[in-house]
């Protein structure tokens, strides 16, 4: 069985609380979004709970984005299309439909039809909807995100020697050994700025000084503004 496969596989098999998870780690990392409420499980646990949406966002301009997830398999546009109908109920929402900016639905299914997708896309003016299955999902994690496939489905996708920026913080503060690098970064902007221009007509820089003088932090520094150039 190829990756994708056991991929695929591994999503199908878990619970609600599970899945829902799973899939708020997804958004953030996919969208790069600040922040995520979820609403349908127990904190501490994968218990769910009834509720409209699964999960939400606050965006910048103080609107929302609804999120629902659902594990069906079959009949994917009638339940769809009901979940997009439920964030459409003021009542159950609890907000106004001027306030909502997008709702994504997540789903598992695979037998989803392209007239289906373009119905339920194009259903309610001003408001985007947005549909991720879980081929999207799946290709994601073998090649974009392989550290979730390993924290949320337990599989290996690679040695776990190559992150981005936030993975590689999170795994090495975790280490315990090394001074922590999730600081702010004081008075060394000539150095960052000299990196930067070297880096400009090279594609190698060569970071080397004592123990503890910061290389690992500078280095992390210069990752991050060649990140947002």
């Amino acid at each position: 069985m190829n990756r994708l496969n056991t991929i695929q596989r591994a999503i199908l098999t878990l619970d609600g609380g599970e899945y829902q998870k799973f899939m708020d780690a997804y958004l953030l990392k996919k969208y790069n979004y600040k922040n995520i409420e979820p609403l349908g499980s127990h904190t501490g646990s994968n218990k769910v709970t009834k509720g409209i949406p699964d999960s939400y966002i606050k965006t910048e301009n103080g609107k929302y984005i609804l999120i629902m997830y659902g594990t069906v398999e079959i009949i994917s546009y009638e339940k769809i299309e009901k979940d997009i109908r439920s964030c459409l109920d003021e009542d159950r929402v609890g907000i106004e439909l001027s306030k909502i900016e997008e709702i994504i639905c997540c789903y598992t299914s695979t037998n989803f039809h392209i007239e289906h997708k373009e119905q339920l896309e194009n259903m309610v003016e001003r408001i985007k909807i947005t549909l991720i299955g879980i081929g999207t999902v799946s290709n994601d994690l073998l090649i974009r995100y392989p550290t979730l496939a390993s924290e949320f489905l337990n599989i290996p996708i690679d040695t776990e020697q190559i992150y981005n920026i936030d993975e590689f913080v999170k795994f090495y503060d975790k280490n315990g050994m090394n001074a922590p690098i999730n600081m702010e970064l004081l008075h060394r902007e000539n150095e960052v700025n000299s990196m930067l221009s070297k880096l400009e007509g090279d594609s190698i820089l060569l970071v080397s000084g004592k123990s503890g003088v910061g290389k690992t932090r500078l280095a992390l520094e210069v990752c991050r503004s060649m990140s947002f150039s």
